[in-house]
């Protein structure tokens, strides 16, 4: 009997990304958990943006009251200091439609501050 083995190299991709964890719902609303906000430098406004070709958001901190800033809000009751930007219309405007909450692991904080979650990289992400 001939095996193709693969090796489970996953540990890396959590090392990687220091932490970092982020989600989205099928209402279009981002949940950060701390060390995602505290990566994005704790910001009240963030600013969106969606490269097409490559199917990849980019999230970085923006000036509070930003014309087309998204408000960070804080979750309630969320030991983790985690929190909450809803973006439903960005998320209808570029057809992006999880069926589901999905967490992004490769999540990553670029040197210019722009967080990248690649929708090429998605997992079921799990209730805690």
């Amino acid at each position: 009997m001939q095996f193709n083995w693969e090796d489970f190299d996953n540990w890396q991709a959590a090392k990687d990304n220091e932490g970092i964890h982020v989600t989205v719902n099928k209402r279009g609303h981002f949940y950060f958990n701390g060390r995602a906000i505290k990566a994005l430098g704790d910001p009240d406004t963030v600013m969106l943006m969606y490269d097409r070709q490559l199917k990849v958001i980019g999230i970085k901190a923006a000036l509070s009251g930003h014309k087309r800033g998204f408000r960070v809000f804080a979750k309630q009751g969320d030991k983790l200091k985690g929190r909450s930007v809803y973006a439903t219309r960005f998320c209808l405007h570029f057809s992006i439609r999880p069926d589901r909450t999905y967490a992004f692991p490769s999540a990553k904080l670029t040197e210019d501050g722009v967080l990248i979650l690649d929708l090429n990289d998605i997992r079921p992400a799990k209730r805690r």
